[in-house]
């Protein structure tokens, strides 16, 4: 039995490599997270393609593989590891109506169409609009949650376990 929080982590840092799933991630949290699901142990990757790379976490198998979004049974656990690997949470400078500078909270969560959708309707907020964001390195998608309601709604729905406690400590900082 897989948690909605171990598919996230397999569907977002994943891959085939060489007929094997890897799991890799620069955080051994995640990595960690999912271990049980392998018969093998996680190792350190050292990157040798420079010194702006960094080296990161891994662990692979033949018998595991990617689970789909129907597989899903656990959207809190799969919202969860999906928002902490995906998700920025951060105060937004903008002008009230007053005019007065204010910074209120920000939730932006990144991804594909298809994952985004999945994820935003199973979050107690209401319909955004997709953005589209063009980076360096090609176009990912994101949902905006502005709204200080909205955004305590939603990471009051994420709290539980198991989770990243870094994450939620820089979070709650906000909080």
């Amino acid at each position: 039995f897989m948690t909605g929080y171990q598919q996230a982590i397999l569907y977002l840092s994943g891959t085939w490599s060489g007929g094997k799933y890897l799991v890799r991630n620069v955080d051994r949290w995640y990595v960690d997270a999912v271990s049980d699901l392998f018969p093998t142990a996680p190792y350190f990757q050292l990157r040798s393609d420079g010194p702006s790379k960094r080296d990161y976490w891994c662990i692979k198998s033949a018998h595991i593989a990617v689970p789909a979004l129907d597989e899903v049974r656990d959207w809190q656990g799969f919202c969860r590891g999906f928002v902490e690997l995906q998700g920025t949470l951060d105060l937004w400078s903008h002008k009230n109506r007053k005019g007065d500078t204010v910074r209120t909270l920000r939730l932006r969560i990144y991804g594909q169409p298809d994952a985004l959708d999945a994820v935003a309707n199973n979050l107690p907020a209401g319909r955004k609009k997709m953005q589209i964001c063009r980076t360096q390195n090609g176009v990912t998608y994101l949902y905006a949650y502005q709204s200080p309601a909205e955004v305590s709604a939603i990471i009051t729905y994420l709290d539980g376990f198991p989770r990243n406690e870094r994450i939620w400590q820089r979070w709650n900082s906000f909080l």
